[in-house]
């Protein structure tokens, strides 16, 4: 049976309880056999984030699980086009999933060749304070997308709020 392993690509600057909640939840219930986070060295639209060697030792202090490891991309950020073979070349016979925040489920349309990440993969949406469930469910719904939505388990937390 192929393993079924969860990609959460992020900033993750800095790493907080709500990202690692997250994985954990979505392991539960979508039975998980590993997380794999994915910090973006030049995350799209964050001119001011920490270097990724920051970032990176954050997420080693953080994660409490030996499911969940760090898996750091030749690419400057996720792309369809470039990290998901890199990534398929990276776990082969490897089912993923793609973990993310509902803000970033809302604006996954707008991805470029986002029909090749759903045609294959299937995501794991966690519901961020705000959001509206059945807006992210319509956008993933016009895609074809299979997906779950779970609750974040924190959904208030954000990195931009930490670094105030």
């Amino acid at each position: 049976m192929a393993r079924r392993i969860g990609i959460y690509s992020g900033t993750f600057d800095p790493v907080h309880k709500g990202h690692i909640a997250f994985a954990h939840s979505a392991m539960r219930t979508t039975n998980l056999d590993e997380v794999v986070f994915m910090p973006e060295p030049s995350p799209y639209a964050k001119s001011s984030a920490s270097s990724i060697e920051q970032r990176i030792v954050g997420l080693k202090e953080s994660l409490d699980d030996d499911r969940c490891s760090i898996y750091r991309s030749k690419q400057p950020r996720f792309t369809v086009n470039e990290t998901l073979p890199e990534l398929i070349r990276s776990y082969p016979n490897a089912e993923l999933y793609f973990l993310m925040g509902s803000d970033v489920a809302l604006t996954i349309a707008a991805w470029q060749d986002v029909e090749r990440l759903v045609e294959r993969h299937k995501l794991v949406i966690g519901m961020r304070l705000g959001d509206d469930r059945r807006e992210v469910e319509d956008v993933l719904d016009r895609l074809g997308a299979t997906y779950v939505v779970i609750p974040s388990p924190h959904p208030a937390i954000s990195s931009r709020q930490i670094r105030k």
